[in-house]
């Protein structure tokens, strides 16, 4: 495998956030940035994976050690920067044709294959690492800023879910949606602006159904909660 199918992922790579973690104890962040050179430097699965298990092993003592969220979470950010290239790598393997997902009986024919995905990484661990991947960088940098504000560990859960929305999102923006469906939605809008007493959106991917009588169109309603507004008025 050539370095060639990776070009634009590492093109990627090197205008990358540049994340500045706070002082850590014990020297984590010297450690986090050798790690990030590491990382870097990678060019194989198996490389890349043992980072994985030592960055994962590193986050767990510093838990332990009660070091800040956000010092915590900036490890989490690069073992999910870390599973992210690692997917680049095995996308790129298998567009090459160097990697096929499953091969012949190993068990009645050790010979009959080669290297497939699962000598590598568990096919688990792939389906997640394909959701990761899903992510953009400005959502990561995002989840990661909330989290710091509200002082609260950035969980893995949460990205995984950001990433099946992300995935959903965008196999649905992907499928052509027919002339008589964008004729429906601008219909529909025309309707939404004549309504002054409702904030009504309808995005370009809103769900369309028919039925006998006409049309459905998937809208967003604006309801004020007046316990937000600021020109209430309090009694003692």
């Amino acid at each position: 495998m050539t370095r060639t199918d990776l070009d634009s992922w590492e093109d990627k790579q090197a205008t990358k956030r540049r994340r500045q973690p706070p002082p850590q104890q014990d020297g984590l962040h010297s450690k986090l940035e050798a790690a990030k050179t590491a990382l870097a430097l990678a060019e194989q699965i198996p490389a890349i994976t043992e980072l994985i298990d030592h960055a994962e092993a590193i986050r767990a003592a510093a838990r332990a050690k009660h070091v800040s969220a956000e010092g915590i979470n900036s490890w989490t950010m690069f073992i999910i920067d870390a599973e992210r290239k690692a997917w680049a790598h095995i996308k790129a393997m298998q567009d090459a044709g160097e990697l096929p997902k499953h091969g012949g009986n190993r068990k009645s024919n050790p010979k009959a294959r080669g290297l497939v995905l699962d000598d590598l990484v568990p096919s688990q661990r792939v389906s997640e690492w394909t959701l990761l991947a899903k992510l953009s960088e400005d959502q990561l940098d995002e989840m990661e800023r909330i989290a710091n504000e509200e002082d609260r560990l950035l969980t893995r859960g949460e990205l995984l879910s950001l990433g099946k929305a992300s995935a959903s999102s965008s196999s649905k923006s992907e499928r052509p949606r027919s002339a008589k469906t964008v004729e429906v939605i601008e219909q529909a809008r025309e309707i939404a602006a004549g309504i002054t007493e409702a904030k009504i959106k309808i995005a370009d991917d809103a769900k369309v159904n028919t039925d006998e009588c006409g049309w459905w169109v998937e809208t967003w309603l604006w309801v004020e909660n007046p316990l937000s507004r600021s020109d209430l008025e309090f009694g003692d």
